[in-house]
């Protein structure tokens, strides 16, 4: 149960990562976005790292017990 919670936390930061770095940019210049709506949604890349590294420590976690 613990490594299926941690995984769901690694899936929300893979999300939040992919929005920031791929969505983003791809709807700004394809689909005529503005480019403030980068400087916005920019640091939800580095948002996206928390539950990625809270997957990372659970799942050790649950490897040593």
């Amino acid at each position: 149960m613990k490594t299926t919670v941690a995984y769901l936390f690694g899936l929300v930061g893979f999300l939040l990562q992919g929005g920031a770095v791929i969505g983003l940019p791809v709807y700004i210049l394809f689909f005529g976005g503005s480019a403030w709506w980068m400087l916005a949604f920019f640091p939800l890349g580095f948002v996206g790292m928390i539950p990625l590294s809270i997957m990372t420590s659970m799942l050790d976690s649950a490897k040593k017990g």
